[in-house]
């Protein structure tokens, strides 16, 4: 199978290299929101520990008045 390459439309034939290259960017992007997603989970759950925290020291500041 051939395809015009560039500006110029040189001719080349196409030898799959490029459906490989599309498939591996895929394959990295979608591991890359992977990891996005786990970091803004853990940083949700981290800011849900710290606000548990903060309402347990509160509460029991309010116990002791």
């Amino acid at each position: 199978m051939y395809e015009k390459d560039g500006p110029l439309g040189l001719i080349r034939k196409n030898s799959g290299v490029k459906k490989e290259t599309m498939k591996s960017n895929k394959d990295f992007f979608q591991s890359n929101e992977l990891t996005k997603l786990k970091v803004e989970n853990t940083r949700l759950r981290i800011q849900n520990e710290a606000l548990n925290y903060g309402y347990f020291i509160l509460f029991k500041y309010l116990r002791l008045e």
